[in-house]
């Protein structure tokens, strides 16, 4: 799982810091298409890339 926290973490970092920057504006949070293909992924609507137990964990 640490890769996938990893991956969470830096989107994540990412996002504060240009958030900080522009806090009146809506900023990008690459969060949100990975929580769209994991949750794809659990529907069996794309292929997994994790194993099952990763994907119901998250």
């Amino acid at each position: 799982m640490s890769g996938i926290e990893r991956i969470y973490a830096i989107n994540r970092r990412n996002f504060e810091e240009l958030k900080s920057k522009t806090p009146d504006e809506r900023v990008e949070d690459e969060n949100e298409p990975l929580y769209y293909q994991i949750r794809d992924m659990f529907n069996e609507l794309t292929e997994k890339k994790y194993s099952d137990a990763l994907i119901y964990f998250l």
